[in-house]
């Protein structure tokens, strides 16, 4: 008697920790009524004057000035974007797979690269007329480096560059893996592996580190030595501030309704509504340079 060659299923998706989710603050839509998607606003610290007086006369103190910089404003404009996931489906595996539970769960963790990848690069931001911020956005962070610096070098920099936030807030850096790597034990690793979303990496400072699957590496728009490469790449710091906003997972077309082509193929096409945003105050970039393999 003839058989078939049987099937494994494919093993759980898990997500890469480290990434933008473990620090960003996290916003589940559970309705339809996702209005953020069409554009917005959102509030941040913006630029405080603050400075030090003398308790008896309040005389203005000299070198007391904690913060000076009062041109950035308070609310800044965002709009969202849609995160795409196709599956492509013999429909002869239909007797042992819920292609729709398989997309769903793909859907679900390809949403932090695929966040990461717009909060870096931008893509939907750059068409979008909202003028929204994304980390390599032109006119947008600080260059700290005039070439490309060692990595440690690089740290030193951005962790310095956080003390420039109007109220002394907490910081975060971004940067790629292969950057991540370089820096070794001077960056700490906090969880115990089981919550890609609660994991957490930092520097020996305390300052929260995003090691983001989806970041590309590539500097600010414009900028000397922005396109990255096996041996130059960028990073960023920025406030801690980071929301994600989420909507539901719907589907587009189910495998119902998805042509059998020739090939006997179905397809499920599912779409989230997603937005990322940040708070400006703190925005500065350096490049880095990576040994050769």
């Amino acid at each position: 008697m003839a058989f078939n060659k049987g099937i494994f299923d494919a093993s759980p998706i898990e997500q890469a920790p480290c990434g933008l989710l473990s620090v960003a603050r996290v916003t589940s839509w559970e309705s339809d009524d996702e209005q953020w998607l069409r554009g917005y606003n959102y509030r941040v610290i913006g630029s405080p004057a603050i400075n030090l007086l003398t308790a008896s006369d309040s005389d203005t103190v000299t070198g007391g000035d904690v913060s000076t910089d009062t041109s950035k404003p308070i609310y800044l404009p965002g709009s969202g974007f849609t995160i795409v996931t196709k599956r492509t489906i013999t429909l002869q595996n239909l007797s042992w797979e819920d292609p729709e539970a398989v997309a769903r769960d793909i859907a679900l963790a390809a949403t932090q690269k695929a966040v990461e990848l717009e909060f870096w690069e931008g893509p939907a931001a750059q068409v979008d007329g909202h003028d929204t911020a994304f980390l390599r956005k032109s006119g947008g962070a600080t260059v700290l480096t005039t070439a490309a610096v060692s990595v440690d070098t690089a740290l030193h920099l951005l962790e310095q560059s956080i003390s420039n936030s109007p109220v002394g807030a907490r910081g975060v850096i971004h940067m790629t893996r292969d950057v991540a790597s370089e820096l070794g034990s001077r960056i700490l690793y906090k969880g115990d592996g089981d919550s890609a979303t609660e994991d957490r990496a930092i520097t020996r400072q305390g300052t929260r580190v995003v090691i983001g699957s989806g970041y590309t590496g590539n500097g600010p728009i414009g900028s000397s030595g922005a396109a990255a490469s096996a041996t130059n790449k960028w990073m960023y710091s920025t406030t801690t501030d980071i929301a994600v906003d989420l909507g539901q997972i719907d589907t587009v077309v189910s495998i119902k309704q998805s042509p059998v082509t020739a090939t006997n193929d179905g397809q499920v096409i599912l779409q989230r509504s997603a937005s990322v945003r940040f708070d400006t105050s703190v925005w500065y970039a350096a490049q880095v340079t990576l040994p050769t393999t």
